[in-house]
């Protein structure tokens, strides 16, 4: 797998692709929770900079991971970066490199192997965003996938507990409410109203949480803190739709 450097993701007219588009977002209700749990990644006392890994819940709409960066302030805004699904986005020939630069336009990104892959590819994809890590906060779905499925039978894969433990970076589960109608599977543009009216869509970001020291049974740990950040990001969902 080629590893981008550094300068293919922030150009400025990738820049400019990923505001306008950011800005029509805005033609929805757009509500923000929480962006005062991001103030430690803008710390001015840290040495270096300050990263997190961002699990955003339910997956449903590909319009998931612009409306996180979008409800993301923009001085944090360029240092953020997006694990794309290999096999869909980067699956090679002239259609992949399409997809590939495309998506590229919507969020910066980066391909990684999911659950589907091999397990050497699942590993160098892990090093690979790990590496990011140390500039860049990643924005993921721990779903891996989009689903229709109800918020407590969705199931978190492992591997974005596995970073979070190599790395030591803090989770921000961030909570998406009302953008299920927005793009659904088999819908090709977005729709951003409703009987007339703007679709009220709401992001909030709960309190970091911080990974547990690697120790023991490493399968186990990470289980375990996969099922706990699942619960989390339900209970923040469900408090999203009270405000």
């Amino acid at each position: 797998m080629r590893v981008r450097t550094e300068d293919e993701f922030h150009k400025p007219y990738q820049e400019i692709a990923r505001n306008t588009f950011g800005k029509l977002l805005d033609r929805m209700q757009f509500n923000v929770i929480g962006q005062e749990n991001l103030q430690f990644l803008r710390n001015p006392e840290q040495t270096a900079r300050e990263t997190a890994i961002f699990a955003f819940f339910p997956h449903t709409t590909h319009v998931d991971s612009p409306v996180v960066r979008w409800a993301i302030p923009a001085d944090l805004r360029i240092n953020l970066i997006y694990p794309a699904a290999a096999d869909y986005w980067y699956k090679g020939g002239l259609i992949g490199y399409v997809m590939g630069v495309m998506s590229s336009l919507a969020v910066p990104n980066f391909p990684m192997q999911r659950g589907s892959g091999s397990t050497s590819g699942i590993y160098e994809s892990l090093d690979i965003a790990q590496n990011f890590l140390q500039r860049y906060s990643l924005v993921m779905s721990f779903e891996g996938t989009r689903s229709n499925l109800p918020n407590d039978r969705r199931q978190f894969h492992t591997g974005g507990a596995e970073l979070a433990i190599r790395s030591g970076r803090p989770i921000i589960p961030v909570a998406l409410v009302g953008l299920e109608q927005v793009l659904p599977k088999g819908r090709a543009l977005p729709s951003f109203r409703e009987n007339g009216e703007k679709r009220i869509v709401k992001v909030s970001f709960g309190k970091a949480i911080e990974a547990p020291v690697a120790a023991g049974n490493r399968s186990r740990l990470r289980k375990d803190f996969t099922e706990h950040i699942r619960e989390e990001s339900i209970k923040l969902c469900l408090e999203a739709r009270e405000v």
